[in-house]
């Protein structure tokens, strides 16, 4: 990237009278401090709120493509079923503050609803496994950005936060040079910007950053599996093998029951993995993997919320099972009565919010 900026600025300097404007896409602003020395009228536009829509697709830009295509008989199906289906895995995008408190519409990843699209026009149907690694921020780069220095305690911990809660408070840094990229301050920022983050809310001065969709939230959670597997590898055939099970035999029980026997290991070889929060991430990284479901974490029901909700996808109607599930947490010298209330405690909150 920067090579690229380097040229566009070399390019400007040399032809400078024949360009009235230049409209510079796809710039971070780790660059631009670096490099606007001798560009300094360069203005940042992106969390400019004119932009917002430019960014991505509308829900109704993404209705008239589908519509487009299948009255070219491009595509076979029913508009608002591919929408549904897509939506959760790349919608949900906002890139500033006043468009999301002026209710603009939530924006789709552009790259991301063209890759489904065209899936669906050469196969007639969506592909199995609809998280697209190819369309962002890939696990090394971002494997890459927490580690950056030896010190990455900070980075790290931010991840696991973003994943076990679903979002951040924090400004947004407008621009900040390459040399400052490793500083605690700049980390969720920079996620911001790789869009592994978008705006959903503020509290005072700080915004309140979230996971936008299933598409990102895999990223995530291939992450920690990735950092799990270095303690203790599972069996991905096995584990495989026990959604199979309770997505279309209702046997839940196998499933559960391996990851938190994955954990137990993991957690022999590791200390720090311990606490109600991240037992969860465990559980989300390795149920991020089930084919079969969307995961919901902290999904609001019956004026409760669940840890964690498999919604059945719905591509595949043959899975006739959903699950909900609550974590409590117990210390190891926890008395049986403790547990007692603690089982009876999950039981009751389960029953309510699993009631029609």
């Amino acid at each position: 990237m920067k090579t690229s900026i380097n040229q566009s600025l070399t390019a400007r300097k040399k032809f400078k009278g024949n360009f009235e404007r230049i409209f510079i896409t796809g710039v971070s602003p780790v660059t631009l401090d670096d490099l606007t020395s001798g560009f300094n009228i360069a203005e940042y536009a992106s969390l400019n709120t004119v932009y917002n829509q430019m960014f991505g697709f509308s829900e109704t830009d993404v209705r008239r493509m589908v519509s487009y295509y299948i009255s070219n008989g491009l595509i076979k199906g029913d508009t608002d079923k591919i929408v549904e289906t897509i939506k959760p895995w790349c919608d949900n995008y906002c890139f500033a503050l006043r468009s999301f408190t002026d209710g603009e519409p939530k924006m789709f990843n552009g790259m991301m609803t063209l890759e489904y699209l065209t899936q669906y026009i050469k196969e007639g149907c969506f592909p199995d496994e609809m998280f697209v690694p190819n369309a962002m921020i890939d696990y090394n780069k971002l494997d890459h950005l927490i580690r950056l220095e030896k010190d990455n305690h900070f980075r790290d911990s931010i991840i696991k936060k973003i994943i076990e809660q679903g979002y951040v408070y924090e400004r947004i840094n407008t621009h900040f040079p390459a040399s400052s990229v490793v500083k605690a301050e700049n980390f969720v920022s920079l996620l911001y910007y790789y869009g592994m983050l978008t705006i959903s809310g503020t509290r005072g001065l700080s915004l309140k950053l979230s996971i936008p969709n299933n598409n990102v939230r895999s990223h995530y959670y291939r992450y920690l599996q990735e950092e799990y597997d270095k303690y203790l590898p599972v069996n991905l055939s096995e584990l495989q093998a026990t959604f199979d099970n309770a997505a279309l035999d209702g046997n839940y029980t196998e499933m559960f029951t391996y990851i938190a026997q994955a954990y137990k290991n993991a957690s022999v070889n590791r200390n720090a993995i311990e606490g109600e929060r991240t037992i969860q991430g465990f559980y989300m990284a390795y149920l991020d993997m089930n084919p079969y479901y969307l995961m919901k974490p902290e999904i609001e029901l019956n004026h409760g919320y669940g840890d964690i909700f498999l919604l059945p996808d719905t591509r595949f109607d043959f899975v006739q099972h959903c699950y909900l599930a609550e974590f409590k947490y117990l210390t190891t010298d926890s008395k049986p009565q403790a547990e007692t209330d603690a089982f009876n405690a999950a039981k009751n909150q389960l029953d309510q919010k699993s009631s029609r």
